[in-house]
Formats: C-alpha cells, sequence, structure tokens
C-alpha cells in the first residue's frame, strides 16, 4: 500500500508562506539597513518584537527546501526499481537541479529585493521600479551573482551523485543490513559537511581569503568560489540540510517495523542536542542577531539551530499528517498544498505583488505610514497573504498553467519525457511513501 507523504507538502507550504511574512517585514515594512533596523526595533510596537524573534532564526529558512529535496531524494533513490540502472534517475534529477540554480540566475535581476550593501542600495529592475516609482535599468552584472535557487539546485546535484553511488554499491554488492549502510553513509556524509563547512568559515574569517582575491583583481574567482564555500546560499553548508533529509527519507522508504520510533527518537535527539549547542555557542560567543537579520552573512552556528528547530517541526509533521492517519484534506491542508504546489514560482516573485502592495500603502498614507503604525504593518501582511491565497485557490483550478512549474515541465517533458517539479515536488500529484 502506498500513501502520500502529506507532511512534506505542508512544510514546503509553510517554507514558502514564512519567505513571504520575512520578505514582507525585512524588506518593505522594515528598513534593510542593520543600523536603522535597530532603531526602528527600539521605537516599534512591542507585539513586533514578538513576530520578529522567530522570524530571525527562520531568515535562513531557505534551507527547508534543500532538506525535503534531500527527502525525496532519498525516497526516490530508495523505491527506484533495484534491477534497473540509476543512471536515468541521476539525469533527472541533475536536469531538476539545473533548472534550479538557471531560473536563480536569470531571475534575480529583475526581482530580487531591495538591499542595502556597503552604502549602497541594489534594485532589481521590475521590482525595484515599482517601490521607486520610476524605472530602473538591468543590472547585468547580477546574472552572474550567486542566489538562493542555485545554491538549492547546486546542492541537489551532489547529493543526487552521491546517492547515486550509494545506491550502486549496495544494488550490486548484495549488502545485508541495506538501510543501515546507507542511513550511516549518509549521516556521516552530514557530518562531514557540517564541519568542513564549519572549517571554511574559520578560513576564510582569518585569512580573509575572498577579500585578498578580490583585492588582486580575481573577482571572478571569487564569483566561481563563493557559490561552493563561504557564503549564505553557497552549497558548504546548503547541502548539510541535503544529506540530513536524505537519511529521513531512506527511513521513511524502509519497510522496517521500528522506523517510527527510529525517526522519532533520532530526530528529537539531534534536534534538541543541535538547539542546546547553538544556545550555549550564544552564551559564550554573542551574536548580533538584528544584523544577522539584515545583511547576507549567516554564520554556520545558526544553520545549526536552524537544523535543529527544523528537525522537531519535521517530526511534528510527520507524526500528525502520516504517522496518526489523520484526514489530509481540511481547507487549511489544501490551502497549505496551494503554496506548495506553486513553490519555485513564488519564491522567485513574491518580491513583485509585495512592492506594489507596499507602493499603494505609500500612496495612500504617505512616505512615512511604515513601519511605526504596527497595525498598518499588521494590515500590509494581512492584505499581501490573503491576496495569495486567492490568487492561489483561483490558479489551482486551472491546475496551475502558466506557472514556472508547469512551463518547466511541459519543456523538459517535450525535450526529454522530464518531468520537473520545484524543491524536487511542487506539482499537484503528491509525494508518495509506502506503509
Amino acid at each position: 500500500m502506498r500513501k502520500r507523504i502529506v507532511a512534506l507538502d505542508m512544510m514546503r507550504g509553510l517554507g514558502v508562506f514564512v519567505v513571504i511574512v520575512i520578505h514582507a517585514i525585512a524588506f518593505n515594512i522594515l528598513v534593510p539597513d542593520p543600523p536603522l533596523l535597530k532603531e526602528v526595533i527600539e521605537r516599534s510596537h512591542p507585539l513586533l518584537l514578538v513576530i520578529l524573534i522567530p522570524l530571525i532564526l527562520a531568515s535562513s529558512w531557505f534551507t527547508i527546501f534543500i532538506f525535503i529535496n534531500g527527502v525525496t531524494l532519498g525516497f526516490s533513490f530508495s523505491n527506484y526499481n533495484r534491477m534497473s540502472p540509476l543512471e536515468p534517475l541521476l539525469k533527472r534529477k541533475t536536469v531538476n537541479g539545473l533548472s534550479l540554480a538557471l531560473m536563480g540566475t536569470l531571475f534575480y535581476p529583475l526581482f530580487s529585493q531591495t538591499i542595502y550593501n556597503g552604502g549602497d542600495w541594489e534594485y532589481s529592475s521590475l521590482t525595484g521600479s515599482i517601490y521607486l516609482w520610476k524605472w530602473v535599468p538591468i543590472d547585468w552584472s547580477k546574472f552572474l551573482r550567486h542566489t538562493v535557487l542555485a545554491g538549492i539546485g547546486l546542492s541537489s546535484i551532489l547529493v543526487s551523485v552521491s546517492l547515486f553511488f550509494l545506491f550502486t554499491k549496495v544494488n550490486s554488492s548484495g549488502v545485508d543490513n541495506r538501510v543501515g549502510y546507507l542511513t550511516k553513509s549518509l549521516s556521516a556524509l552530514t557530518i562531514f559537511a557540517l564541519l568542513l563547512s564549519f572549517f571554511i568559515e574559520f578560513m576564510l574569517i582569518r585569512y580573509r581569503i575572498y577579500e585578498a582575491l578580490d583585492m588582486r583583481g580575481y573577482s571572478i574567482l571569487v564569483d566561481i568560489f563563493s557559490r561552493f564555500f563561504g557564503e549564505q546560499y553557497s552549497v558548504f553548508p546548503q547541502v548539510f540540510f541535503g544529506y540530513a533529509g536524505a537519511v529521513l527519507g531512506v527511513l521513511l522508504a524502509s519497510d522496517l517495523e521500528e522506523k517510527k520510533k527510529l525517526i522519532g527518537r533520532g530526530m528529537t535527539l539531534v534536534g534538541v542536542l543541535s538547539i542546546m549547542i547553538t544556545a550555549l555557542y550564544q552564551l559564550v560567543y554573542p551574536l548580533d542577531l538584528l544584523s544577522i537579520f539584515a545583511s547576507d552573512s549567516y554564520p554556520v552556528i545558526l544553520h545549526v539551530a536552524n537544523f535543529g528547530i527544523l528537525l522537531l517541526i519535521s517530526l511534528w509533521f510527520i507524526r500528525f499528517f502520516d504517522f496518526s492517519q489523520r484526514a489530509s484534506t481540511g481547507r487549511v491542508v489544501q490551502t497549505v498544498t496551494n503554496f506548495s504546489n506553486a513553490s519555485m514560482t513564488i519564491y522567485l516573485v513574491e518580491s513583485l505583488p509585495a512592492a506594489i502592495l507596499y507602493r499603494t500603502f505609500v500612496f495612500i498614507g504617505g512616505s512615512d505610514v511604515f513601519p511605526w503604525n504596527f497595525w498598518i504593518d499588521l494590515l500590509y501582511l494581512v492584505i499581501l497573504i490573503l491576496g495569495w491565497v486567492l490568487v492561489l485557490r483561483v490558479w489551482k483550478s486551472y491546475n496551475f498553467v502558466g506557472s514556472f512549474e508547469w512551463i518547466m515541465g511541459k519543456i523538459l517533458g517535450f525535450f526529454s519525457h522530464i518531468q520537473l517539479t520545484a524543491f524536487e515536488s511542487t506539482s499537484p500529484k503528491q509525494t508518495e511513501i509506502s506503509d
């Protein structure tokens, strides 16, 4: 018997929802400039602080998509016909990863959020034009920028290649404890990726390697290396989440009788331990979380905290929606699923409706309408979220025709019969696992 992994769709939909809220607060309601952000926090309504505290950590929650992607990859390779070659599956996953990276590169100059970088404001062409209410020329240099989607795509490819070699070995050599070998190997890769990320971060900070290369005129090398090492969206540490997700995917696809206990105890233990380690680090070496929230810098140790929180949330979703056999057709579930089904589209263009709504509020209330009035800020968020809910509900009735998921699926399906889904599974068809 087979059933859907409803938890993955709920988590993906929640992740996109968090992205919309965080970007609306950080790039529209608040000013994305660390010094000014602190002033805003000090003068704002206390309820805003209650909202911001969890969002500071969640500001890097694009890693939830890498984790979910890893779960799907682990499940896909586990359920692939053992008698069939794995090369076709690897090719499909590689095309998916490259497509995500290409999408992020192409649309960043058009739809990226307004940011404050080294004393200058940077605007994308379409979103920036609406934000400023005047035409912003395309900055062609932004096509070379490393983006969130590029990091997700490249991490996906690395996890896929690792899974390919691991499953090739177990399929050809007849390993007795198949699940045990795979979970231990993937866990070792997870730990290795995390330790390597800490080491890279230490070396880059201590020896200022990227700054030295940039000063000597090797900015191209910096652009290339930063895609893989040391930056917020680099493959390291992002691939750490992918490997961890693959461990969960292998366990979910297994026939082990005790898998529910293994998943529950393992995720709880690792999740709590990750949070405790980060809390201890924060006590010994305090981090300026507000400045981190408003910048592109994100220490690896905070990724560890996010990982712990993500594991505990994932466990709750899996227990609630999959292990407990609860119904998954309620209105809330369907609404979150709609966000999941169009996740890549939302991720790419969510800045555009947010800027349009921002400009509308400014036109009605003046340039100082944000952020000093908490209730105006809240009204902005409510209207933005309800707008997405209504648009997605209508769009679903047309099977999301015209979305990036739909377009890429048609193109790849025409040329190579490969169906692309955003973040591994954002089509209306749900992911499935075995009981």
